[in-house]
């Protein structure tokens, strides 16, 4: 399934979407201008971008900063999380550390310290 059409001309501000496109090898339709172009974006600025679902981006940077969110986002069918309990004493201690920031936070197997605010030279 396409993930949209990306409206795109010669005009040199229509490059990095395009590129970033082939980059990511998305499944991006690379139209011209057409009647779909004329009737979503009034103001005929270029490049455009609409999703799947009508979805309408404009502006160049706009849209170099959403494409590559199609190749790192997470697959939320498969995530797995579960909702804090408040009557479970390991999701309370969770919790209240969050907000006081008195133990040291466990990544990857590692303790680091919380910073406190402090400047670290």
């Amino acid at each position: 399934m396409s993930l949209g059409t990306l409206y795109a001309t010669q005009q040199i501000r229509s490059l990095p979407a395009k590129a970033l496109a082939k980059y990511f090898n998305l499944d991006i339709k690379i139209s011209d201008k057409d009647a779909a172009y004329e009737k979503n974006f009034p103001l005929n600025k270029i490049p455009a971008f609409i999703g799947p679902k009508g979805f309408t981006l404009t502006e160049v940077i706009a849209i170099c900063l959403y494409f590559p969110a199609f190749d790192v986002a997470p697959d939320w069918e498969s995530y797995e999380f579960t909702k804090l309990d408040a009557s479970k004493e390991e999701d309370k201690k969770f919790f209240d550390n969050m907000l006081a920031w008195d133990e040291p936070v466990v990544i990857n197997g590692e303790k680091r310290e919380i910073s406190d605010g402090k400047v670290f030279k």
